[in-house]
């Protein structure tokens, strides 16, 4: 005889008893017993119960709205199962033996094409890179924090170019690695405490950070002089998007730390990357400051590279409830509704900003990735 693997009732301590032999379970375990019954295929199966299902000793009884199973399908799934399915084998299955992940899936935002390579290369060449795992990310990105303000200086010193605007130059890009570090002491990102291999490690510098490093060479090389406008417009933006990339990361470290949710308040109102909006008003002011075709280009594909890192989220996030209403009101990185007056009329308007309430965790709007 044959039973659902997953609806087993068990005695206090002993696993060995099968379904229908419940002699000797505590109430607890029955009202828990009974839970699951009932909660297995709908959270999991998406079929409609009928009446008095779970009380019944018939375990085998049919489900109503369960198809015939096709041949490559695989058998109800446990819960734990149900977690390890991967979308692809669960999509071979009509959608009541979909799992709960198949379902939400049908939901997401699609990647676009054009993110799709950029995305490879970050997972395949730095990720995932082939190789023993031995350096922590973090551990790569921090030095090159680190190293940048000595680097720089080093190129003052080659070039002699000791100019206000070189000091400035040194002062934003090169104290700004160690605002980096404070940071991450203080609310570390955890996917950069994923270790990589060492081709991963040489792969993100070739193809990534490293390249930071040509904009200050551009402008001290080439003994560029700014005006005093320009050094206050480099400066300015520098300095709110540091302020914007730590916010973000703060409220997002410490939100997600205690409210698991979807985050529609705070920075992430009306912009849902504001820690990229903060880097990406970095590398402008880099790049403004250097004055050379080569700097913008880099600027450009970090810039498309960060986009594409921005559609991976939002892929991520759009399975949960609050979705559509929060991409309405908000931008993938412009927080347009500041620039077009959407957000003044909300905060002077008459329904005003988002209470506090709202603010919690039934206004976060579901699981966050």
């Amino acid at each position: 005889m044959s039973y659902l693997a997953v609806l087993v009732t068990t005695a206090d301590t002993d696993d060995r008893v099968v379904p229908g032999h419940s002699a000797g379970t505590p109430t607890s375990k029955l009202i828990e017993d009974y839970a699951d019954r009932r909660a297995l295929p709908v959270e999991n199966l998406d079929v409609e119960l009928p009446d008095g299902y779970g009380q019944s000793s018939d375990w085998r009884a049919p489900l109503r709205g369960a198809p015939p199973r096709p041949s490559r399908c695989p058998a109800r799934p446990s819960i734990a199962q149900s977690f390890r399915y991967s979308v692809r084998d669960a999509g071979l299955c009509p959608a009541p033996y979909q799992t709960g992940a198949a379902a939400m899936n049908e939901r997401q935002e699609p990647i676009p094409g054009w993110a799709k390579p950029l995305l490879w290369v970050n997972d395949n060449l730095i990720f995932d890179a082939p190789g023993k795992p031995v350096c922590q990310i973090r551990w790569g990105v921090n030095f090159h924090k680190i190293f940048t303000l000595f680097l720089i200086f080093g190129m003052m010193v080659y070039t002699q170019n000791f100019s206000d605007g070189a000091w400035v130059f040194l002062a934003l890009h090169g104290i700004y690695g160690y605002c980096w570090l404070i940071k991450d002491y203080a609310f570390r990102d955890l996917q950069f405490e994923k270790k990589i291999s060492v081709l991963g490690v040489v792969n993100m510098y070739i193809l990534l950070i490293a390249w930071y490093w040509l904009a200050p060479w551009l402008f001290l090389s080439r003994h560029v002089v700014l005006s005093g406008p320009e050094l206050f417009l480099a400066i300015a933006i520098h300095t709110l998007g540091v302020v914007v990339m730590v916010s973000g990361d703060g409220q997002r470290h410490w939100v997600m730390k205690y409210h698991k949710g979807l985050m529609n308040f705070g920075m992430y109102r009306y912009t849902r990357n504001p820690n990229y909006l903060g880097e990406i008003m970095l590398y402008f002011a880099y790049a403004f400051m250097a004055r050379h075709w080569l700097s913008w280009l880099v600027f450009a594909f970090m810039t498309v590279y960060f986009l594409a890192r921005m559609t991976r989220k939002d892929q991520s996030i759009s399975r949960y409830p609050g979705w559509a209403a929060y991409k309405e009101q908000s931008g993938l990185v412009i927080p347009w509704a500041l620039l077009n007056g959407r957000a003044w009329k909300d905060l002077f308007g008459k329904q005003g900003p988002e209470s506090d309430a709202d603010a919690g965790p039934s206004g976060l709007g579901g699981q966050a990735p």
